[in-house]
């Protein structure tokens, strides 16, 4: 009998993990789509319900850094940039986002505008 309880509780254990990681894929899936579709703020929601999840993705956090950015929000994308090398001090395309983000900053200090890399450009 013990051995059925611990099967029950390994199944349901293993598919609360699957359940999770699907949420989570779908909700990547979802801010791709509303990326594409021009939908920044809708992205944004959708990467902090994953990054609420998977809180060491450093990946979603240069994704978030970069919507931010498009977005106008350059402060926060710069935090999100920082954040993520947090998780990833060794990750290239943060520390670059980072460096940009903060000429940029530079600029609208000195009433210049922003100017977006061309990777984030429309």
């Amino acid at each position: 009998m013990p051995d059925m309880v611990s099967r029950a509780f390994f199944t349901a254990g293993l598919f609360l993990v699957v359940s999770v990681r699907a949420q989570s894929d779908v909700r990547l899936q979802l801010a791709k789509q509303w990326e594409k579709n021009g939908e920044f703020d809708r992205a944004a929601q959708e990467l902090r319900m994953h990054l609420s999840e998977h809180p060491d993705d450093a990946d979603a956090y240069r994704w978030m850094g970069d919507l931010r950015w498009r977005l106008g929000r350059l402060p926060q994308a710069m935090d999100s940039y920082r954040a993520g090398l947090r998780r990833d001090p060794g990750d290239s395309a943060l520390k670059g986002r980072l460096a940009l983000a903060l000429e940029d900053s530079g600029r609208l200090a000195r009433g210049e505008p922003p100017v977006l890399p061309p990777e984030l450009a429309p």
